[in-house]
């Protein structure tokens, strides 16, 4: 009877932890939404590139890029660039600040061409802490409507 008892006790006592624990882990980056990107959305020639500053810091604000398009398929681009983090194996849209809009220009990306921008992180993202952060820019295709076909990306470490 007494092992009865605990084998009952400690059953309670699962039952009654467990959902704390998973609320638990499940509000840590609650507000973090998954990336829609999948590794085949990416056109590897297509190149995302920091020219300046050298690498990424935690204080990096103003970001000289360029996309390379060494294929010979033609895309449009916006201006805006989008910033997700890594968290264990799976990539996360990473938190904006308050109140961000992007704007909706449109840049022809020739085949062959590269185009070059500037982007400033802290307009639109809190600063940065330690982990794995990619850039993204999508990549559209000029005779389809709709949503991005391709995306080009640059990784980074913050220490």
């Amino acid at each position: 009877m007494n092992r009865v008892l605990k084998s009952v006790f400690r059953l309670i006592l699962i039952f009654s932890i467990s959902p704390m624990l998973f609320s638990c882990q499940n509000s840590v980056n609650s507000d973090l939404t998954p990336s829609e990107l999948n590794p085949s959305y990416f056109d590897e020639n297509v190149q995302l590139v920091l020219l300046e500053p050298d690498q990424i810091s935690r204080s990096s604000d103003e970001l000289k890029l360029e996309l390379q398009n060494n294929t010979q398929k033609d895309w449009m681009v916006g201006g805006d660039i989008r910033l997700e983090i890594k968290l264990g194996s799976d990539w996360y849209n990473h938190e904006t600040k308050d109140n961000v809009a992007w704007t909706m220009e449109a840049y022809e990306l020739k085949a062959g061409s590269t185009f070059a921008f500037t982007s400033y992180l802290k307009d639109y993202y809190p600063d940065l802490t330690k982990g794995s952060y990619r850039l993204v820019s999508h990549l559209h295709e000029p005779t389809k409507q709709g949503p991005f076909s391709k995306a080009a990306k640059f990784e980074f470490m913050i220490d």
